[in-house]
């Protein structure tokens, strides 16, 4: 995908189409080039011999069957990231530096595209009451 002056924008993921039951009218989807150029980086390293390391937050997850956002704690490792920053059992994960949580797998995926080290601001409902937390990614032990 580019804009007027030819510049790559975004990566065409998808396309819906309409045919004689649906009203799609060539509907695409995209990732910002932004995204694909931080993948970009991590192959070129991967492909030089630096090991991809992913963060870790410490946390056990359960998705949430009210219909709502985000994503519930189940657990918390004891002395990890999640630990440190002070997110509690029955938290509900609601977005991490701002992007929302749809469920467990995003949650999952926010951190894993993570880097060890990095440090995250997690919006969180305890209680009816939203809080944001920082906490600072360990490296995940495969």
């Amino acid at each position: 995908m580019v804009n007027l002056q030819g510049e790559v924008v975004g990566i065409n993921t998808a396309v819906a189409r309409g045919d004689s039951e649906s009203a799609a009218t060539n509907i695409g989807f995209s990732i910002s080039v932004d995204e694909v150029l931080i993948v970009i980086e991590q192959l070129r390293a991967q492909a030089n011999g630096v090991e991809r390391r992913e963060g870790f937050l410490g946390v056990g997850l359960t998705g949430r069957e009210d219909g709502g956002q985000g994503a519930i704690i189940t657990d918390v490792r004891a002395g990890s990231p999640a630990d440190n920053a002070g997110i509690a059992v029955d938290d509900i994960v609601l977005s991490v530096d701002g992007e929302p949580i749809d469920g467990q797998a995003g949650l999952v995926a926010a951190i894993r595209d993570a880097v060890p080290g990095q440090k995250v601001k997690i919006e969180i409902s305890r209680d009816g009451k939203r809080m944001t937390f920082e906490a600072t990614l360990a490296a995940r032990n495969n």
